[in-house]
């Protein structure tokens, strides 16, 4: 597996370059939740319904979270933009030995609390209509191999357009601490009442 790096450099740019690239593409954004605990690591759990998507989760890190930002991206995705590897992106790859590697590795981030990752449990773009969602086992594993608490952080990224060419971004996240080692479906229907939550918010906007 090819594991994460943080280059300064590069996290600078990023930084700088998704910030800018997402206040000229989109009207307005707007944050929504609450941080309770922000002195441990997180696991971050979002929907994955656009290219933009890493690019948002990164912008509320900039914004809220403010840790070092790490992700987990397809072997083959990433070996197409190594440059991500040097941002933090650190792959994963549908053979059984490789997979329990990055859950390994991942498992091993989390236990610095001054470390996110961030993961797409539907594991490719899918659309926006998507839902409920169904998440693999691999989040319930690497919270089983992480030795420290960790705080699990939903996102949902969500778009409108209303009467205006350029879209507003809602991003709706929450902080969660569901105990020790909780399972692939407490994690997953706790995603999906989060995210049904953040739908009926977003018809009232």
């Amino acid at each position: 597996m090819i594991e994460g790096k943080q280059n300064k450099f590069f996290l600078s740019f990023i930084s700088w370059y998704s910030r800018k690239l997402m206040q000229w593409h989109f009207k307005s954004i707007r944050i929504e939740g609450e941080l309770k605990v922000p002195d441990s690591a997180f696991l971050v759990i979002s929907n994955h319904f656009s290219w933009w998507d890493g690019f948002i989760v990164q912008y509320l890190n900039q914004k809220i979270l403010r840790k070092n930002f790490y992700f987990m991206m397809l072997e083959e995705q990433l070996k197409k933009r190594m440059f991500l590897n040097k941002c933090g992106g650190f792959s994963v790859s549908k053979n059984p030995g490789d997979l329990l590697k990055s859950v390994n590795y991942a498992a091993s981030l989390l236990e610095d609390k001054n470390n996110m990752v961030l993961i797409f449990p539907q594991g490719k773009i899918e659309t926006k209509y998507r839902y409920p969602f169904e998440f693999s086992r691999g989040i319930e594993e690497i919270l089983k191999r992480t030795r420290t608490r960790v705080h699990i952080i939903f996102v949902a990224n969500m778009i409108d357009y209303f009467s205006n060419p350029r879209p507003s971004l809602y991003i709706y996240y929450q902080q969660n601490d569901l105990g020790n080692n909780p399972v692939r479906k407490t994690i997953q229907n706790a995603y999906n009442k989060f995210f049904s939550d953040c739908m009926a918010n977003q018809k009232e906007t």
